[in-house]
């Protein structure tokens, strides 16, 4: 993330704050973890992640409360056609026509299922643009 991006993330939580809103910072390590960022090392990207801010890491929310995160993940990977999912990859950065792991398939419907398990009630998207599939 540039510096920029970072400012304005800041002063819009700041933002949504000040207007009594309650912010939850849903940091998708294993989301990373998924899309190889930092090799696919979740150590790698807790570390890379604890330099910014204090955060709620995806791994350890969904697995301290898996019996709640996977049947929410599975009844939309049940309910929608693999075409669709398969579209849903160019928001981690992939074409359709690279050659998608089953992980990285898997990957649109545990983003779907993070607004159900959260709880969001209003959502607000925030894009970390990266250069290659490796940088972070």
């Amino acid at each position: 993330m540039h510096i920029a991006q970072g400012v304005m993330k800041t002063i819009n939580v700041n933002k949504l704050i000040s207007a009594g809103c309650k912010v939850k910072i849903w940091i998708a390590d294993w989301f990373a973890f998924l899309n190889n960022k930092m090799d696919a090392d979740l150590e790698k990207i807790q570390t890379v992640g604890r330099y910014l801010i204090e955060f709620l890491w995806s791994s350890e929310e969904i697995t301290s409360r898996a019996h709640e995160y996977w049947p929410i993940v599975m009844d939309i990977a049940g309910r929608n056609k693999l075409s669709r999912i398969i579209r849903c990859c160019q928001a981690m950065g992939r074409r359709e026509t690279h050659n998608l792991t089953p992980a990285q398939i898997f990957y649109p419907c545990m983003q779907w299922a993070d607004i159900f398990f959260l709880k969001v009630r209003r959502l607000f998207f925030f894009f970390f643009p990266f250069s290659n599939a490796n940088s972070f």
